[in-house]
């Protein structure tokens, strides 16, 4: 719209809100005014219409009567100065909002909230539209779509013929907008282009700031995964607690591995998150223990319910750290992978308890899912390997899948004949065409570093292995909570790509230049004083955990000892590069 006819309409509208209210106040107080509201005004009370139920606001929330009101028209917009303005300015006061949009071309929605602590409102007559001046890019709510109070309306596209808007919403091009009954603008919002699996909504509800979300349908929002960063917090122990049927105890005790339903909350300084429907499973190898006793846990919350997300996220990893005395190793561990451009989880801490009781102290253990993935390795995704074996060729088939297609692992056996049937003339090439060998030497580095003497360089346990589109693998850390503890040699390594890249003269090149490397790396983090900060915080919560294995002093003495580890490490290391 031209900038000349965009300055006539503000000046008239603006002379015709200031004749409308001078005669409103006029009439308010001379004559009095007669009642005259329209039965499907926003707000209005005197419809008879209750709230919508809130089990039903996901599958009717396109606001359509059963009877196929054909009130769900399009708004009226053959000539221009139907459509409303696109200038925030001219927006009216409306307890409705946008707070959700998807964008992501498959199923996409709007979501409308009504922020009014205590009303319903009838949304009928509103329409949502991504452009103003194409009635056919418009979409008009049925008289009687209630929005319940801080309730939420999803606005779906059609689908099938189906109720809904017809037109599409473009990630970084479109601006979609909230129109009242009375063809003015109520709310607008431009939309970015945004991760895949994420939304575009207000934190929080209908007031808050429009940002990154986690997609959340007719419910509060959430942050992304990759905003979920104040989960995993050195600063603060979260809340966290577990509520189980009794089948649902009953399940875990007889079959621990596999997953049943409960429900989940967490609360901590920056708000409360939960999940009604969760799954929940035990996990621990040598530290299982039962669901009784301080129990380890793997939590799915999109078992039951592919759109469930807790702060954005779609899994986490409860470790007890029953092998663990000094409760930060995983935390220290993962914060050098990271620092090292190896992909790792973040890790935070909670208190949780289980039905009232109270479990003692966790870390929270972010998990390896697609989310993660599509954050850290932009090529994409093939598969994703949890490791408990070596690399060897025929025992691709031990590797539990994680990620991708369970029928083809021909990228993990071109994996392992390379590693075992490469000539060492032609190794580093051979194996670099598969295998991001600059990543593992780094890897293999820290691993050293840190005496994870349970990972793979030393165990062919506790690691992933992540390959993308193209087959091109990285190898991931794991299980890192027995670490710190080991006077490791450097180079050490058994694990049969250690072992190979170890005798072999340009690859061990890397190796050394990988630990080089890691010394700044390390010197940067002050993992010293962040085991001290760690250790000060933590402390009343385990003084106060009720399951924990281990008295006060052992963790004192393990804290002490990790301390002189940290201090003695960088020495060794260091003189380890020199000729």
């Amino acid at each position: 719209m031209h900038d000349n006819r965009s300055a006539k309409h503000r000046f008239v509208s603006t002379r015709l809100l200031l004749v409308l209210l001078l005669l409103g106040a006029f009439c308010s107080l001379i004559i009095g005014c007669a009642g005259g509201d329209d039965d499907s005004k926003p707000g209005d009370e005197d419809n008879g219409d209750g709230p919508a139920d809130a089990d039903q606001e996901d599958d009717s929330a396109d606001g359509d009567r059963e009877d196929g009101d054909s009130s769900d028209q399009p708004v009226d917009g053959d000539e221009e100065d139907d459509q409303p303005e696109e200038d925030s300015d001219l927006i009216v006061p409306t307890t409705l909002f946008l707070n959700e949009i998807d964008c992501q071309g498959q199923s996409e929605w709007i979501e409308i909230v009504n922020t009014d602590p205590s009303s319903p409102v009838d949304a009928g007559g509103f329409a949502v539209a991504d452009d103003l001046s194409d009635a056919t890019h418009s979409y008009r709510l049925a008289p009687g779509t209630m929005v319940s109070t801080n309730g939420f309306l999803v606005v779906k596209q059609a689908q099938d013929l189906g109720p809904g808007f017809g037109f599409g919403i473009k990630c970084g091009q479109d601006t979609i907008y909230l129109v009242s009954p009375a063809n003015t603008l109520a709310d607008q919002v431009k939309v970015p282009d945004l991760p895949d699996d994420t939304t575009w909504g207000r934190l929080p509800d209908g007031t808050g700031q429009w940002r990154e979300t986690s997609p959340t349908q007719g419910a509060s929002n959430q942050h992304s995964s990759s905003e979920a960063g104040f989960l995993f917090s050195d600063s603060e122990v979260a809340t966290m607690e577990i509520t189980l049927s009794e089948a649902s105890r009953d399940a875990l005790a007889s079959s621990p591995y596999e997953y049943a339903e409960g429900a989940i909350s967490l609360t901590n300084s920056h708000g409360a998150y939960s999940v009604a429907r969760a799954g929940i499973r035990l996990k621990g190898g040598l530290s299982f223990r039962p669901i009784g006793d301080k129990a380890s846990f793997k939590i799915r919350f999109t078992e039951y319910d592919k759109t469930a997300r807790l702060a954005g996220l779609k899994n986490i990893t409860l470790n007890a750290m029953v092998d663990d005395p000094t409760m930060m190793r995983e935390s220290l561990a993962y914060r050098i992978f990271r620092a090292s451009d190896i992909p790792a989880p973040r890790t935070g801490y909670a208190v949780v308890s289980v039905n009232g009781e109270d479990y003692g102290l966790y870390a929270l253990i972010e998990k390896y899912d697609d989310l993660f993935l599509a954050a850290e390795f932009p090529d994409g995704t093939r598969h994703l390997y949890e490791g408990m074996v070596d690399l060897y060729i025929g025992q691709e088939d031990e590797f539990d899948l994680d990620e991708g297609d369970e029928d083809g692992r021909g990228d993990l056996s071109s994996l392992t004949q390379a590693i075992s049937e490469t000539a060492d003339g032609q190794w580093v090439a051979g194996v670099g065409a598969v295998l991001d060998l600059s990543r593992f030497t780094r890897f293999w580095a820290i691993e050293n570093y840190i005496g994870h003497r349970d990972g793979y360089t030393l165990a062919a346990n506790n690691y992933f292995l992540h390959s993308d589109t193209g087959g091109f693998f990285a190898m991931l850390p794991w299980g890192t909570d027995r670490a710190f503890t080991e006077d490791i040699d450097f180079p050490a390594g058994t694990g049969v790509v250690a072992a190979k890249c170890a005798g072999i003269p340009a690859c061990r090149v890397q190796y050394d230049g990988s630990l080089a490397d890691l010394l700044p790396v390390v010197d940067a983090l002050n993992l010293g004083e962040v085991a001290t900060a760690n250790a000060a915080l933590i402390a009343p919560y385990v003084a106060d955990d009720p399951k924990r294995p281990y008295s006060e002093e052992e963790h004192q003495e393990a804290v002490n000892a990790l301390e002189t580890y940290l201090a003695e490490r960088r020495a060794k290391a260091e003189t380890s590069l020199q000729p």
